[in-house]
């Protein structure tokens, strides 16, 4: 699914990777409820030309299978949505995050701010990776929100 309305604090405030993400075809499996962007070419603003994009892509909890190997499945083809049309010269460094803490992530919602759910920001996203060298969940191995800080929202659905 193409995006087609990204979020307007993304916008006006990171013109050039609205742009990045914009000529290179950016698209998202429809399970994809939201996606916040972090690191140079986020809210940082510090980027080499070549600079991948940070991007996680966040699941509703309750669209992803009980069972792990359907679930790792499922979140492969969240990736592979995106992957698959991306056009772009820049590289993609993605993420599928969703809940594990009840609180619905709603920090990523609202971008740079603490989370009044669990202010400590630690072990409440479940993180899946898939790369060269790893496929798998990052489930409360201590991820802590607050350092992929400051990042910004990119979509809503």
């Amino acid at each position: 699914m193409k995006i087609k309305k990204y979020h307007g604090d993304f916008t006006n405030g990171l013109p050039h990777t609205y742009e990045i993400l914009q000529s290179g075809g950016f698209c998202v499996h429809p399970a994809v409820k939201s996606v916040a962007i972090y690191g140079s070419r986020g809210l940082e603003k510090i980027p080499r030309f070549d600079s991948d994009v940070n991007l996680w892509l966040v699941v509703d909890t309750k669209t992803i299978p009980r069972d792990e190997k359907k679930a790792m499945q499922f979140l492969d083809e969240v990736l592979d949505e995106t992957e698959k049309n991306w056009k772009g010269q820049n590289p993609l460094d993605l993420f599928v995050v969703f809940d594990v803490a009840s609180c619905n992530l709603r920090c990523l919602e609202k971008g740079f701010r603490r989370c009044s759910t669990n202010p400590g920001m630690t072990n409440c996203l479940g993180i899946y990776r898939r790369s060269a060298l790893f496929r798998g969940f990052l489930n409360n191995e201590g991820c802590d929100i607050s350092q992929a800080l400051p990042f910004c929202t990119v979509y809503l659905a």
